[in-house]
C-alpha cells in the first residue's frame, strides 16, 4: 500500500505533476505501469546526463 504512494509522491516533489497522475493511475502495477517504468527510467537517466554534461560535470 505505501509503496504505491511513494512513486506519485516523490513525482510531486521534484515537480512533476503529470508523472505523479500516470504513476497513481497505474498504481505502479500490471503491464502498463511495467512498461511506463522501462521508458520513463531511461529517459530520466538520459536527462540527467544531459544536465549534468551541460554544467560541465563528469560522471
Amino acid at each position: 500500500m505505501v509503496a504505491s504512494l511513494i512513486a506519485p509522491l516523490g513525482y510531486l516533489l521534484v515537480k512533476k505533476p503529470w508523472w505523479a497522475l500516470i504513476s497513481a493511475l497505474t498504481l505502479n502495477f500490471g503491464v502498463i505501469g511495467t512498461l511506463f517504468v522501462m521508458f520513463h527510467t531511461r529517459k530520466t537517466i538520459k536527462d540527467a546526463r544531459r544536465e549534468l554534461a551541460a554544467a560541465g560535470i563528469n560522471w
